[in-house]
């Protein structure tokens, strides 16, 4: 038996969702990232910012953190939103996957 399958489903739900945001606000490195998970536990919303004036460059809200948890699910949002920063002109750090 593992530790995980001794873990209340709870406790490993919280885990999985705190994975998945340190994943994604470690995606966009240099820039900040602050990610948010509201409406009962089943949506997240997260911003990038500008390090030169502090403004959010990248505002998403509304995933279903049902879909974040998936890994593949995750991975595409992150680069979608990759994407979108470097057509801005942001010089972003390699991924850590």
């Amino acid at each position: 038996m593992t530790l995980a399958s001794q873990l209340p489903i709870g406790l490993l739900a919280s885990l999985a969702t705190a994975a998945a945001v340190d994943t994604l606000i470690h995606a966009f490195n240099p820039l900040v990232c602050t990610a948010e998970v509201y409406d009962y536990q089943k949506q997240l919303r997260y911003r990038v910012f500008d390090p030169a004036n502090g403004t959010p460059v990248v505002s998403v809200s509304g995933l279903l953190l049902s879909k974040v948890l998936d890994r593949q699910d995750l991975d595409s949002e992150i680069d979608k939103t990759r994407g979108r920063l470097e057509h801005q002109g942001f010089v972003l750090g390699p991924r850590d996957r």
